[in-house]
């Protein structure tokens, strides 16, 4: 009879774990890939008070499977070992791959010293990864599969699958989360383990950017996959975002026509490209425009002289730039990403010049009209 109680409790407490996982990442994939990034506020605040209450619960359901605390120095020391471990790996790998930018231009540390922002979002994501994964997915998974390993195996699985589509960021996840559910149940100790977590996330970050799609998941990710483009006289190539990027100035407006200079840049080989085809999406279809060559002694200076002519020079009616312009280019039959986006609106508009450009314009049309009519 005992027994047959014993088996009905641990059958209902098996049931129980598995709709707790379901719930906690049916919930966060559902943020991911519908919400993050939408206006729907009521709709993502409403996930994520139902996040934070699932979370709670199991974390509640699961108190007697808390590991004993350890020593908090051989804590730190085992984590701060085991993190600069994987951090090795990390970067070996990634320069095994080819992915590594040594000559990282992420501007990271400008963000660390400059932009609270940035930082408390890093931390306050990397902190409820943690809670979520130690205090939610790791017991659920260990009462579901009655095995201390294999509970690790399976929610640092599902850990790493949160993080999709993203190839190499799942890689990573998957094997951070299993040393971070190693040392939890080891040590007990949530602080390490946070800095650890950021660790490893500012050094991916930092270093392999680009093969990790800039970090994103959820629906994000696919705005950087490949895609085939056609224009609309039938060209096609595709189209890769992580591949080129653009930089552009001396926006100018005369009248109702708009010009602007840009140099794109090949992001994974680090040069200029020299030889452009340039499309811009208008009105919500690709066509061709006609470009200028450019020449610039900043960018023969800074690439070399091989480079002078990688610059060009786009004009375009002043009403396409009423929303956004977006400029793609293919070289040799191969295609590229969009060189450039210039939004007309910007959080920052002191540091958008189509902005600035576009009310200094304005601001001169009004005086012109208000000196003919004061003559």
């Amino acid at each position: 009879m005992d027994s047959d109680v014993a088996q009905n409790s641990s059958r209902s407490s098996r049931w129980l774990a598995l709709w707790e996982v379901v719930a906690v990442v049916g919930l966060i994939e559902v943020y991911l890939w519908f919400l993050k990034g939408t206006s729907h506020k009521l709709s993502k605040n409403m996930v994520v008070i139902s996040i934070v209450a699932a979370v709670g619960f199991s974390f509640w359901n699961h108190r007697p499977q808390l590991p004993e605390k350890t020593s908090l120095v051989q804590s730190w020391l085992k984590i701060l070992v085991g993190s600069v471990l994987l951090a090795s790996i990390l970067m070996l790998c990634a320069w095994g791959l080819g992915v590594i930018n040594v000559d990282s231009y992420s501007s990271f540390w400008a963000k660390f010293l400059s932009d609270q922002t940035w930082w408390k979002r890093k931390v306050g994501t990397v902190v409820a990864q943690q809670i979520a994964l130690q205090l939610c997915l790791l017991p659920a998974c260990m009462t579901l599969c009655k095995s201390r390993w294999k509970g690790i195996a399976l929610s640092s699985f599902l850990f790493g699958m949160i993080h999709s589509p993203n190839p190499y960021l799942m890689l990573i996840t998957i094997a951070g989360g299993c040393f971070w559910c190693w040392m939890w149940l080891d040590s007990r100790r949530m602080m390490p383990l946070i800095c650890s977590h950021l660790l490893l996330a500012i050094l991916a970050q930092e270093y392999c950017n680009d093969a990790l799609y800039n970090m994103r998941v959820g629906a994000k990710v696919l705005d950087l996959f490949p895609q085939s483009v056609q224009s609309a006289s039938g060209e096609s190539f595709i189209n890769d975002p992580m591949l080129l990027s653009g930089e552009w100035n001396a926006l100018k407006i005369e009248g109702d026509e708009v010009t602007c200079h840009c140099w794109p840049v090949d992001v994974r080989e680090r040069q200029l490209i020299d030889e452009l085809v340039v499309y811009t999406a208008v009105d919500e279809e690709l066509s061709r425009f006609p470009v200028e060559r450019v020449h610039s002694d900043y960018t023969q200076e800074v690439y070399g002289p091989n480079v002078q002519e990688a610059g060009f020079r786009l004009r375009l009616p002043l009403k396409y730039f009423r929303s956004a312009v977006e400029i793609y280019a293919y070289r040799d039959g191969i295609g590229y990403s969009r060189l450039v986006y210039m939004p007309e609106k910007s959080p920052d508009k002191k540091c958008n010049p189509y902005v600035a450009t576009r009310r200094r314009a304005r601001e001169e049309q009004l005086a012109t009209a208000h000196k003919r009519n004061v003559h």
